[in-house]
């Protein structure tokens, strides 16, 4: 059985559950839609090469993740798209599943102009929010 910290008290991780991702244009604020997403279980021992479950956003730039039961203790979310720009960045984009599950969570931003997107987006229980930006024409030809 896994266990989250969630708040002062520990509970157990013991029904599957979805993860919503939904991927923001750092930008403009909209939905990226059409975009590969990428989830796996992160901070499991032995499991550090597991490899990546990806999913494309829908219209509403969203990505539906199915765990399996019992829900694993801690996940990594990610852009996996070749022509978008992580503003989200991988190695800070590890979270605890239950706290996932149970409040949602904003990943950084490290393209954000300052006071762009910061408090105007908010997650919602089970969601977890990545920024990205379109690849401009110089990061293209690198």
């Amino acid at each position: 059985m896994f266990f989250a910290f969630t708040g002062l008290v520990y509970t157990p991780l013991s029904s599957a559950a979805d993860i919503r991702v939904r991927l923001i244009n750092t930008q403009t604020g909209e939905p990226m839609a059409g975009q590969q997403v990428g989830l796996r279980p992160d901070r499991q021992p032995g499991d550090y090469r597991l490899t990546w479950t990806r999913m494309t956003t829908g219209a509403d730039g969203v990505a539906v993740f199915h765990l399996a039961d019992p829900a694993v203790e801690w996940v990594n979310v990610a852009v996996t798209s070749q022509m978008l720009w992580q503003c989200s960045p991988w190695q800070k984009s590890t979270f605890p599943t239950g706290e996932i599950l149970e409040h949602g969570v904003v990943a950084k931003n490290r393209c954000a102009l300052k006071g762009g997107q910061k408090g105007k987006i908010e997650a919602k229980a089970g969601e977890v929010v990545l920024f990205t930006r379109p690849l401009h024409w110089w990061e293209k030809a690198q």
